[in-house]
């Protein structure tokens, strides 16, 4: 009975997530006026800007304060190991509705390319900014990334040496690097749009700094050799 209330619990969990990055797509990319983020202003803009900020530190401090090893540790005295990963993901989903849900629209433009070469540089590097995000998740395994290979198998598989598949070679990290290029390559950036990338480039940020931390404390010299071969963030670019 307990193994198929964790079945269900992991199973709502993955689709939870499935449905925050179905919404996150529909949001970023403006397919539905509604539920987009340049949607109609319904509160004065003072009002909205407050709003906004206050989800954005909301998502967050949750995925800052989640994502930490001595946070996990805890989490792990209160629910079984394997599912630690399960509800990380599962209560970020929820954050990540709850962003885009409550989000509140906001007038103005801090920039316009109308001309045909401008716009198909910037949607060459949305397109890029979608690959590394793609490799990034596919050279780490997917599953892993989504608790499915913890929950199979336990903590096992955090136990080998440290490895950097594939796209990891060119940036420590290409997730952060595509989620940010897909943020900011619009040729038509409303401050809607301005805000939010913003917010998450800020976040994002931090995230690297204490991720970094954690890496170093968990792999030592190797990682250290890592972060001096390969650049942090922008291919190409040594930080």
């Amino acid at each position: 009975m307990i193994k198929r209330i964790h079945w269900f619990y992991h199973l709502l969990s993955l689709l939870l997530t499935g449905f925050a990055l179905l919404f996150f797509g529909v949001f970023i990319l403006d397919l539905y006026p509604e539920w987009g983020i340049n949607r109609n202003p319904s509160l004065a803009a003072n009002k909205a800007l407050l709003i906004n900020m206050a989800l954005l530190l909301l998502f967050g401090l949750q995925h800052s304060v989640m994502a930490r090893t001595s946070f996990k540790s805890r989490l792990k005295k209160w629910i079984p190991a394997n599912l630690e990963r399960t509800s990380f993901n599962f209560i970020s989903a929820l954050a990540l509705i709850i962003l885009l849900y409550f989000w509140q629209g906001i007038d103005g433009q801090v920039w316009y390319f109308g001309g045909p070469a401008s716009r198909a540089i910037m949607y060459f590097f949305f397109g890029l900014g979608l690959f590394f995000t793609a490799m990034g998740i596919w050279s780490i395994k997917g599953a892993d990334l989504l608790g499915h290979i913890q929950f199979k198998h336990g903590e096992h598989q955090n136990e080998v040496p440290f490895q950097a598949p594939f796209i990891y070679r060119v940036v420590r990290h290409p997730i952060y690097f595509g989620t940010l290029t897909i943020l900011w390559a619009h040729p038509v950036l409303t401050f809607s749009r301005f805000l939010f990338a913003l917010g998450l480039t800020a976040y994002m940020l931090i995230g690297i700094y204490y991720e970094e931390k954690d890496l170093l404390r968990r792999y030592g010299k190797a990682y250290r050799f890592y972060q001096s071969r390969v650049p942090m963030l922008i291919p190409g670019i040594q930080i």
